[in-house]
């Protein structure tokens, strides 16, 4: 998916700025980088509706009907650490 991959970019930047975060806390520490080898997204999707039916001793008095959904993504990367001195 096009959203998935874009959210490289998100990894790879997040990275970075942890790596900052680590020589401004500790001058002397090592670099970290996670490598994305490959990943997956996903996509589950749930509907549903709701009927109800109103009656008397007579006859049909009324009817209701509700839709509901769910709709969700999950995306997962496989990564692969480089750790330089």
């Amino acid at each position: 998916m096009v959203l998935h991959a874009q959210t490289i970019s998100d990894i790879q930047e997040q990275q970075v700025l942890n790596n900052l975060a680590m020589f401004v806390a500790n001058p002397g520490s090592t670099p970290f980088f996670a490598i994305p080898s490959g990943g997956s997204t996903t996509v589950s999707q749930k509907n549903s509706l709701l009927d109800e039916f109103n009656f008397n001793s007579s006859h049909f008095t009324g009817g209701n009907s509700v839709p509901a959904g769910e709709y969700g993504l999950q995306e997962n990367w496989r990564l692969k650490t480089d750790q330089r001195t």
